[in-house]
């Protein structure tokens, strides 16, 4: 005999809310789809999200794990060992803390090129888009010295036609 599963749709579950069950099946579960405060949408098993185990989409730790368990250490310029959010990259990339940010890294940055055009074409930029850096100096992130390509392919072609011309090997 099976039971029909719990209802959750529109319920709240710490920072998440169930949007619909999914087709997705865990061990004996249906996964529910769920929209996060914080914008992101994440699947979660029913059981987790009505024992407390899945709060959020994971934006929940990481303010927490700023706070270093209670000591007072926060996150950003809470933090005593702030230094602005920037951070220059060993491959000469500089990435910017931003909370909110869709495509953040796993330590919460974005390259700050993509930003920079992001902010002149008032959208995110999708995933594959690339930017180029018309000087080459990869940490030179002015708007003029950057140039959008909608993909790695249109990217690489770019510099085999340049390097075709000749401007550099």
């Amino acid at each position: 005999m099976s039971c029909k599963p719990k209802d959750l749709t529109n319920r709240h579950y710490g920072r998440l809310t169930a949007i619909r069950a999914t087709q997705n099946r865990g061990p004996g579960q249906v996964v529910w789809e769920c929209q996060c405060d914080c914008g992101k949408v994440v699947f979660v098993r029913a059981g987790h999200l009505t024992s407390g185990h899945t709060r959020s989409c994971g934006c929940l730790a990481d303010e927490m794990r700023g706070y270093n368990l209670g000591l007072g250490h926060g996150v950003g310029s809470d933090n005593g060992n702030w230094k602005g959010g920037r951070t220059l990259l060993k491959e000469g990339y500089v990435v910017v803390r931003v909370y909110g940010h869709p495509y953040v890294n796993k330590a919460g940055y974005v390259m700050e090129h993509r930003l920079v055009m992001e902010q002149k074409l008032g959208r995110y930029l999708k995933p594959a888009e690339e930017i180029h850096h018309i000087d080459g100096d990869k940490a030179n992130n002015d708007i003029r010295n950057l140039h959008l390509f909608k993909d790695k392919i249109a990217h690489t072609k770019w510099h085999n036609r340049l390097r075709e011309i000749a401007i550099y090997d």
